[in-house]
């Protein structure tokens, strides 16, 4: 009888704030924020969703962190950018969320 060998198991990527706020970003282009939930982001990070809390305080703190990663996007031009520059600028990040 042969041996029992484990099932090869992918390598978990460690968590920090960076990784669960990219993931979040993501999961709510792909699925919308509202059905962005701390279990489901768990699930796709392969974590339970009590590990998020090490990383972000509560859901408030997942989407400001969110709101903050999105708009660091935005690419102004180093030369002082005019109101419609920066709109423009804007819109083209937000366009991909």
């Amino acid at each position: 009888m042969a041996p029992k060998t484990k099932p090869a198991t992918k390598p978990r990527l460690p968590l920090s704030r960076d990784r669960v706020l990219d993931v979040a970003v993501a999961f709510a282009d792909e699925r919308g924020i509202g059905s962005l939930t701390m279990r489901k982001l768990g699930e796709e990070l392969g974590v339970e969703a009590m590990s998020l809390y090490n990383h972000v305080a509560n859901k408030h703190d997942l989407l400001d962190g969110m709101v903050d990663l999105v708009f660091g996007e935005i690419d102004l031009p180093p030369t002082a950018p005019t109101g419609r520059r920066r709109c423009v600028s804007g819109r083209r990040r937000y366009g991909r969320h």
